[in-house]
């Protein structure tokens, strides 16, 4: 049966297990949902096996467990040689995948315009999704990052501390504006946990936050550097503070590309380290 998968039938299984709905799978393998459902059903006629629990979310069986840690190994042999084959090429020239927080665009924008301007072979990609593009994976070359300490996986480039406070603005009413679970990972978020009073509105991202508190809806924690024109309703706390990290996969070291990209974030953001680490009412 092995000798009939070929490398589209194992990225099936190994994107489904990922991603688990079709939606979500069919998004990263830029297919349709539908086509993700026929290819399954083929596969699993040819095996002769079920390979995933249908359900809102699919769930491998112990059959496409077994597939998916071969579907695995493949998939990181395949990543790997990619990787070693762009470490061969000469000078900054290519396609160089960026994923960042959307809320440091406006500081980074003017950096890879500069870059553009000097490297005129570069080409380049920017996600701002809420979703961590996986590096192993090649989703992305380079990774903006704040967090206190970095993944072990990659290469990580110290850019600045990042402080946060809770802002208001000048004339907002005396009411908490909290994040929803998707932020319950950074370190303000989690010591205030159960702490606060019930916010009025909850919000899925820092920008979405930064918006409201300019807005006058209330209080929150927003990174100090988005806080101008907001008063400090609480001063910034040290062990709130999280690290802006460069991060790219060991296998890069040797890119050019990829090396010249992240020396020219970590150069040109670290310039506003000042900015970031600012824990005064503005």
């Amino acid at each position: 049966m092995m000798q009939d998968l070929d490398w589209n039938d194992l990225r099936l299984v190994a994107t489904l297990a990922r991603h688990p709905t079709l939606a979500d799978a069919s998004a990263e393998l830029a297919v349709d949902p539908s086509t993700v459902w026929r290819r399954l059903k083929r596969l699993e006629g040819r095996l002769g096996l079920a390979l995933f629990e249908r359900g809102r979310r699919y769930a491998p069986t112990p059959a496409g467990e077994l597939l998916l840690a071969h579907a695995r190994r493949v998939e990181d042999e395949v990543h790997g040689f990619v990787r070693a084959l762009e470490g061969r090429a000469e000078g900054p020239v290519g396609l160089v995948r960026l994923t960042l927080p959307e809320t440091f665009l406006p500081l980074t924008a003017p950096i890879l315009a500069g870059l553009l301007q000097t490297c005129p072979g570069l080409r380049l990609e920017i996600d701002t999704s809420p979703l961590a593009l996986d590096l192993d994976r090649n989703e992305a070359h380079v990774a903006l990052r704040a967090s206190r300490v970095p993944p072990e996986s990659a290469v990580a480039r110290r850019i600045a501390e990042v402080a946060w406070g809770v802002w208001a603005h000048p004339d907002a009413p005396d009411r908490w504006v909290a994040y929803d679970s998707a932020r319950s990972n950074v370190p303000a978020v989690q010591r205030r946990l159960h702490r606060d009073p019930e916010p009025v509105l909850r919000v899925p991202t820092v920008e979405a936050m930064r918006i409201a508190l300019h807005a006058g809806l209330g209080r929150g924690l927003l990174p100090s550097y988005l806080a101008t024109g907001l008063r400090a309703v609480e001063p910034p706390d040290p062990r709130d503070h999280t690290v802006l990290w460069a991060l790219y996969h060991p296998d890069h070291r040797r890119v050019e590309r990829v090396r010249t990209v992240v020396d020219a974030l970590v150069a040109g953001l670290g310039a506003h380290a000042s900015l970031f680490a600012d824990v005064r009412g503005r």
